[in-house]
């Protein structure tokens, strides 16, 4: 009896060893399955880290273009902004005018034009006068015509200088190239000035004319005429050259 009873009491034991080993069995598995799950959560962030800066390096990419966008812009814009403005003399004009040139030979891409109503040659500039530019930007903000005008500096109610403007006009339209029978006009025009405003005489002077030629101008030929003023701002000579 007392053998039996042993012999129950060792099968016990040894169920509940086997209980607990096969306990500890299923809680190791239990383990173990978590911790693989938490394997494909760490390839998604690492994934996520690399769409994040995949996204950051197109954002810098695109801030890198534009910010090389601006520099040719403004590179190409100030090549014209320091000529914008009033009061300047025809040295300046002369200059820009070869600016406009030399930028449309090397950039096909942007062209500047010259607005027709105003001032469009060299050879309407004159040595005394003063002239406005004014700068016209396009779509893409990247200049695309210039304006260039004589400066006024007449103001209201200054008779003084609203004469010397009505004395001046009377000759600045034959500024340039003209025709022999505009050059005959332009000798009446000198001869009937200097005979109603004797304070204010005008010479013609020429570098291939002679005197005699004057009698015989021929309606075909073209002259070029410039014009010189006085310290007062009044036209005082005038050069006519025949353009050979």
């Amino acid at each position: 009896m007392d053998n039996s009873r042993k012999i129950i009491i060792t099968l016990i034991i040894l169920v509940v060893v086997l209980v607990i080993a096969l306990t500890g069995a299923i809680i190791y598995i239990i383990l173990q399955g978590n911790n693989n799950t938490n394997i494909p959560t760490t390839n998604n962030n690492i994934n996520d880290i690399d769409d994040t800066n995949t996204y950051t390096n197109d954002i810098q990419s695109d801030d890198m273009t534009d910010a090389a966008e601006e520099l040719a812009r403004e590179t190409f814009n100030s090549q014209f902004t320091s000529y914008e403005g009033d009061n300047l003399n025809a040295a300046q004009i002369r200059s820009l005018f070869s600016v406009i040139e030399e930028s449309n030979l090397s950039n096909t891409e942007h062209q500047v034009t010259i607005d027709n109503t105003g001032i469009i040659s060299e050879e309407e500039l004159t040595d005394t006068g003063t002239y406005t530019v004014e700068l016209v930007y396009g779509d893409d903000d990247y200049v695309d015509e210039i304006k260039i005008t004589e400066t006024s500096t007449t103001t209201p109610g200054n008779e003084d200088d609203m004469d010397k403007l009505l004395f001046n006009t009377k000759f600045t339209s034959y500024v340039g190239e003209i025709t022999g029978e505009q050059f005959s006009n332009l000798l009446q025009v000198i001869q009937q000035s200097n005979s109603d405003t004797p304070d204010h005489q005008v010479v013609l002077t020429s570098n291939n004319l002679q005197q005699q030629d004057l009698n015989s101008i021929n309606p075909t030929d073209t002259f070029v005429v410039t014009l010189t003023y006085d310290t007062e701002g009044y036209v005082q000579g005038i050069n006519v050259d025949r353009k050979v």
